[in-house]
C-alpha cells in the first residue's frame, strides 16, 4: 500500500521542551492536523504500538497510508474526548458558567496535562499548534485567569502559567529560564531562585 502519509513528531518543539505532533500530507508536505504537548507525546505512543517507527534524537516519523491516516485522526479524537473527561475540563467550565469556547477548553486540557509551568512564549506556540490558527489566546488566558482555574506568576520579564491556581512557592531555573514548583526538602544551587507566593 502506497504510504502517502506521515505522522511526525518533534520532542522539543521550538525550544518549548514540548512535543509537537504533525499529520503531513507526504507528496504536498502539507499539514493536515497537529497536536501539542502531552496530547502529541501520549497519540504518537499509541501509532508507535500499530506502525514501525524511524526514530532519531530529536525526531520520530511514522509513514502510513491514505486508510491510516483517517483512522489515526479518528483515534485522535476519542483520545481527546477522554482527556476532557478525565481531566474535568468541561465540567469545571460549565460549573463556573464560562462560554465554552475551543480556545479555552483547549487551553485549559493543555495546562491540566501539561507537567511544566509554560511562558507566554510557550503558549504562543502551543496556540498556533491548533487547527484553528488564529486561535485568541490572550482572551482565553484571561478567561481562565478571572476565574481562578489557572494562575500567572510573573518574574523579571517572564510570565508562566500554572494549572495550580492556588498561591505555592516556586523555583526559578536562572540557566534555564523556566519554573517549576519547590518542595519544602529540595536544596537550592547557585543558578536557582526561590520565589515568592503569589495571591
Amino acid at each position: 500500500m502506497k504510504m502517502t502519509w506521515k505522522l511526525k513528531l518533534s520532542t522539543n518543539h521550538k525550544n518549548t521542551n514540548e512535543c509537537c505532533l504533525l499529520l503531513i500530507q507526504t507528496k504536498s508536505n502539507k499539514v493536515l492536523r497537529s497536536w501539542f504537548g502531552p496530547m502529541a507525546q501520549n497519540l504518537m505512543a499509541k501509532a508507535r504500538l500499530k506502525h514501525p517507527t524511524t526514530i532519531s534524537d530529536q525526531t520520530a516519523q511514522i509513514n502510513i497510508d491514505k486508510h491510516s491516516a483517517q483512522y489515526f485522526l479518528i483515534e485522535a479524537s476519542f483520545y481527546h474526548q477522554q482527556c476532557l473527561q478525565q481531566y474535568q475540563v468541561i465540567n469545571d467550565i460549565y460549573k463556573l458558567g464560562i462560554n465554552k469556547t475551543e480556545e479555552v477548553i483547549e487551553l485549559l486540557l493543555y495546562l491540566r496535562m501539561t507537567s511544566l509551568h509554560p511562558s507566554h512564549e510557550d503558549l504562543q506556540v502551543f496556540a498556533g499548534c491548533q487547527p484553528r490558527h488564529n486561535l485568541c489566546l490572550e482572551q482565553a488566558l484571561d478567561t481562565l485567569l478571572d476565574n481562578r482555574l489557572i494562575q500567572k506568576i510573573e518574574f523579571l520579564e517572564f510570565q508562566f502559567y500554572d494549572k495550580n491556581p492556588y498561591p505555592h512557592g516556586h523555583i526559578f531555573d536562572l540557566k534555564t529560564q523556566t519554573i517549576k514548583d519547590h518542595n519544602s526538602i529540595e536544596q537550592l544551587s547557585k543558578h536557582q531562585q526561590m520565589l515568592t507566593h503569589q495571591t
